[in-house]
């Protein structure tokens, strides 16, 4: 989750670009492809499979959710990067992965088992396992069937679960690659780290979220749910919700929110909590934490966004068995109608620019998908007709020596005829 553990997710949409090029892959493929682009290629395969969109931010329930939609074996994760494909085979498809295999081996058990699946015909959605950003959400979308969202909590109770769970982790589980070590990063030993962390040190802690605002920017939602360049506010967060189409919940409430959008899973069943702090804890190590420690790095922009929604009833209204997802949109224009209106917390997103209600804004981007495709079925007939005309071209040079020979053979027969007569 520290951004120097995965260079290229901040390259986003350019880098799916690139990739959207090639087509297939295969067992096969692995020896002659590094590991780890054949891996975030499988993301961008099966086009039969509609996708699933999980801005997943951190330290909101994210994990769980992502089992929830794997639980039915109707939804194929895609490790997006492959320091996620153990966790992908056991948490999210049922396999233990071999230990100490390379990622190749990793790779074509995860396949082989993805093969199976789809050999069964149940598989209707693809699901895209990491942690992705709006924009990245954006370079995934293939078209109008694919489902955006996501969950949100209160970002004071998020920083304060990262602090811990950051904690946790480098101290039980130092090797994860996914997760690097904090102590190695902030350059102390892991008993100068265990010491500090037992005494609740408050300059540790201020070190640990500080590098989780600064580095690897996963404090708070506006990094999550604004595009390069956009001003992190309340409004611009909102204004992307109901722009990009974005459903948002609670961990509370996401069990219902994935029913009413996909139908996977049970509404009443209880929902599976995976990658809690709490399971890390095995030395039942207890950390002070003071408020003036957490104050700092909660995201004032994140808080107003979250009241706001809750205030609409946005979050709520998945927990109404009745509800249904035009009953979550008119509660994201309520808050939109609201914002605007709200002329002391209204701040613009530009120069007289104001936010589109999400009716709007959803057929604008219906609108601009169209054309896209539209633009891109041109372009391919622009490059069909550039392909046949080079190879009448082609056609035309090679049959230049018969043309010239039958042209020869008439005129000798119009001299032998001259001759004749």
């Amino acid at each position: 989750m520290l951004a120097t553990s995965n260079p290229r997710r901040d390259e986003g949409k350019d880098h799916l670009g690139e990739w959207n090029k090639k087509q297939s892959f295969s067992v096969e493929a692995i020896e002659s492809i590094d590991v780890s682009e054949l891996s975030f290629r499988l993301a961008d395969a099966h086009p039969e499979l509609r996708r699933l969109l999980h801005i997943h931010i951190p330290k909101t329930g994210g994990t769980s959710l992502d089992a929830i939609l794997c639980a039915r074996r109707e939804t194929l994760p895609a490790p997006v990067f492959p320091e996620y494909l153990p966790t992908i085979l056991r948490e999210l498809m049922g396999q233990e992965p071999v230990e100490d295999q390379a990622p190749a081996q990793l790779l074509s058990q995860y396949l082989s088992l993805k093969d199976r699946l789809l050999a069964q015909g149940k598989l209707r959605w693809l699901l895209p396992v990491t942690h992705i950003r709006l924009a990245e959400a954006i370079g995934h979308t293939r078209d109008h069937r694919d489902v955006r969202f996501t969950l949100l909590r209160h970002p004071r109770e998020q920083v304060v679960s990262m602090l811990r769970f950051r904690i946790m982790h480098t101290l039980h589980k130092p090797d994860c690659i996914i997760h690097h070590a904090i102590h190695q990063i902030l350059g102390m030993t892991r008993d100068t780290f265990l010491s500090r962390a037992q005494a609740s040190d408050p300059e540790l802690f201020r070190m640990i979220l500080r590098l989780d605002t600064e580095v690897a920017r996963n404090l708070g939602f506006s990094s999550w749910l604004c595009l390069p360049g956009q001003p992190h506010t309340s409004e611009q967060m909102l204004a992307s919700i109901a722009t990009h189409g974005i459903h948002c919940a609670t961990a509370a409430t996401m069990t219902r929110m994935v029913h009413r959008l996909t139908g996977l899973t049970d509404p009443s069943a209880p929902s599976p909590h995976r990658n809690r702090t709490d399971d890390l804890n095995h030395s039942g190590l207890r950390l002070h934490i003071d408020d003036s420690v957490i104050t700092p790095f909660v995201e004032e922009s994140s808080v107003e966004l979250f009241a706001r929604l809750q205030e609409a009833g946005a979050l709520a209204v998945w927990a109404d068995p009745t509800s249904s997802t035009n009953d979550y949109w008119r509660c994201i224009d309520r808050a939109v109608k609201v914002q605007a209106k709200n002329a002391s917390a209204f701040r613009p997103l530009g120069k007289d620019a104001v936010p589109l209600s999400p009716s709007l804004a959803r057929l604008r981007l219906l609108q601009e998908q169209c054309q896209r495709a539209i633009t891109l079925e041109q372009d391919l007939i622009d490059q069909r007709r550039q392909r046949d005309m080079v190879v009448r071209s082609r056609i035309w040079r090679a049959t230049a020596p018969y043309r010239r020979l039958r042209h020869r053979l008439a005129q000798l027969r119009r001299r032998l005829s001259q001759a004749g007569a």
